[in-house]
C-alpha cells in the first residue's frame, strides 16, 4: 500500500474494479482491485484530501494551497487553482460552475470558470460535498 499511515479511500463509481487511496506519504495511488496493482500514482506535496465527483467524473484533490482536477483514469490535471489559505477539502458543484473548498472553520465558494473566490461562509467544519 503506502509507507505511511493511511488517509482514504475513494471507490471510482464509472468503474468497480478501481480505487483510489492517499496517505501521510503524500501519494495518490490508483488500484486495480482485480489484481491488487498499482497502476498510477501521483505524488502532491501537502495533500489533504481527495474526492471523485460523479456528476463530473473528475477527482478532486486539495493539497496546501492548491485545488486540482484530475482524470481519474491517469491522474492527469485537468485542472489547478490557488486558494489564499490551506485547502483541507474541495469538491465541484454537479453542474460544474463552481467548487467549494473547506478551510479554517470556513466554507469558500469558488467560480469554476476563473478561480475567482465567491462567496465565504464562516463556522463551517469538516467536508464540503
Amino acid at each position: 500500500g503506502h509507507d505511511d499511515q493511511q488517509k482514504m479511500a475513494v471507490f471510482w463509481g464509472d468503474e468497480s474494479n478501481t480505487v483510489f487511496s492517499s496517505a501521510a506519504d503524500n501519494i495518490i495511488k490508483k488500484w486495480d482491485i482485480r489484481t491488487g496493482y498499482v497502476t498510477h500514482s501521483l505524488k502532491m506535496d501537502q495533500l489533504n484530501s481527495v474526492e471523485y465527483s460523479r456528476a463530473n467524473r473528475l477527482l478532486v484533490v486539495s493539497a496546501g494551497k492548491t485545488v486540482s482536477l484530475l482524470k481519474p483514469d491517469d491522474l492527469g490535471v485537468v485542472r489547478e487553482y490557488q486558494v489564499k489559505e490551506e485547502a483541507d477539502c474541495a469538491d465541484i458543484s454537479p453542474d460544474y460552475k463552481h467548487f467549494a473548498v473547506g478551510c479554517k472553520l470556513k466554507a469558500k465558494e469558488y467560480d469554476i470558470a476563473n478561480g475567482e473566490e465567491q462567496e465565504s461562509h464562516k463556522g463551517h467544519h469538516g467536508p464540503v460535498f
